[in-house]
């Protein structure tokens, strides 16, 4: 049993969190002496790439309660293999001896779901890699495929996404976004430019709002794109208009609840976009004084147990999703009997949000909202207040507005975070 953590009010950022010690004693980071440690002398992680992370059916315990050891697979392209974890304190490799000869060749992204199915993006053999993971928790190939045969080959092919029985290809050089089955035939496609990374959220059981969507990083980074599956229609965002900095996105991924994630290895940034594709939180970029990454790359978020893996230059790091109030400010409007206190903030993920005025020392005068549950994004509430229940008039005393935010699903027993701002 894990415990609680206490509410953090620190400027921490706290949209990404590392786990609590007593959950995986403070191994948030794997990095070439964990390789080496774990899956032999000699093995180091050169140039990772896409990732991809799954609750193994077959490795699931019987019964209403659940464990949270997910297997992790991650391409290390520089040394043309994959890299997965048969136990939690196990790592094991797929590569061109298991191949048989005909090995990766710049291998991508890598897409799996939960019954072992594992595809891989191997660019530069113009082909998508079928393997399986068996209940001995090794891999094994499956086949590869090409297309051909009334459908185009495919071209450059680099994101892989696994969802409800399709596979999701970014085929760069035909630009498109090829859909196949679980066999490996063509299905159909989804018209973009030059994509790269790719995700897909589907309308499965984990998934809170019921979306259907296919995201996708293209026009060589320069824009991240949602098409909807129910009807086609597309929503977009350039990287200019999120960023300061010369890069692009790379690899998305979804969460629970329609989020997008996707890292920025050029400026060291991961953001945050709603399921509208707004912009909730922009974090741990390089110069940040506490930022934690190193050029992020391929995001994997396992939605039912909110774990989120993060492959970097020198390794992979371990968060939860988490929750954050951002930009919050309050002022007090009104001369009568009853004022109004106008609160602003952006929320960074779906939570239960109370909202309280306080003195200035901390003390509660007034509650205004009590786990009111409420979607990422900008917030705005008005709310009033009798200048009856003040303990002194505005003119003489200070007061200050205490935002609490708790997560609403995986970490939900263990952050909170409280922020404070003052009333104007």
């Amino acid at each position: 049993m894990l415990l609680a953590a206490p509410a953090r009010s620190g400027d921490r950022p706290t949209t990404l969190v590392h786990p609590p010690w007593k959950h995986n004693l403070g191994f948030n980071k794997l990095r070439d002496f964990h390789v080496s440690a774990y899956g032999g002398y000699g093995r180091a992680i050169d140039d990772p790439r896409g990732i991809a992370a799954v609750k193994l059916l077959f490795q699931d315990a019987d019964g209403p309660g659940d464990d949270d050891e997910v297997t992790v697979y991650g391409v290390n392209a520089g040394r043309r293999e994959v890299i997965y974890n048969p136990s939690l304190v196990e790592l094991a490799f797929f590569g061109d001896e298991q191949m048989g000869g005909d090995g990766f060749d710049d291998p991508v992204g890598i897409g799996a779901d939960a019954n072992g199915r594992v595809v891989v993006g191997d660019r530069g053999n113009d082909r998508v890699v079928f393997l399986r993971m068996g209940e001995d928790a090794r891999l094994r190939f499956d086949r590869s495929v090409t297309l051909g045969e009334g459908a185009r080959p495919l071209s450059a092919p680099a994101g892989v996404a696994v969802s409800q029985g399709r596979v999701y290809v970014a085929d760069a050089g035909n630009d498109r976004v090829v859909v196949l089955d679980t066999a490996g035939a063509y299905v159909g496609e989804v018209p973009c430019e030059r994509p790269f990374g790719v995700a897909v959220l589907d309308g499965d059981a984990e998934n809170y709002y019921g979306e259907r969507f296919v995201v996708v990083t293209d026009r060589d980074g320069k824009r991240l794109l949602q098409v909807s599956l129910v009807d086609g229609s597309t929503r977009s965002v350039l990287y200019g208009e999120t960023t300061g900095g010369e890069g692009g996105f790379d690899y998305p991924a979804v969460d629970y609840d329609a989020n997008t994630f996707v890292g920025d290895a050029a400026t060291g940034c991961v953001y945050k976009f709603d399921a509208s594709l707004a912009l909730v939180a922009r974090f741990e970029c390089r110069g940040d004084e506490d930022g934690d990454l190193d050029e992020p790359r391929g995001i994997a978020i396992h939605r039912r147990l909110g774990q989120v893996f993060v492959a970097e230059n020198t390794g992979v790091s371990y968060y939860w999703i988490g929750t954050d109030v951002t930009g919050l400010r309050a002022r007090l409007h009104g001369d009568g009997d009853v004022l109004e206190v106008d609160v602003q903030f952006m929320l960074t993920e779906r939570s239960d949000v109370s909202v309280d005025l306080e003195t200035e020392a901390g003390e509660g005068v007034v509650t205004l909202a009590r786990d009111a549950r409420t979607r990422p994004g900008a917030f705005r509430r008005r709310y009033p207040v009798d200048r009856s229940d003040l303990p002194c008039d505005v003119a003489d005393c200070t007061y200050r507005i205490a935002v609490r935010a708790r997560t609403t699903y995986s970490s939900r027993n263990h952050l909170e975070i409280v922020r404070f701002a003052p009333v104007r």
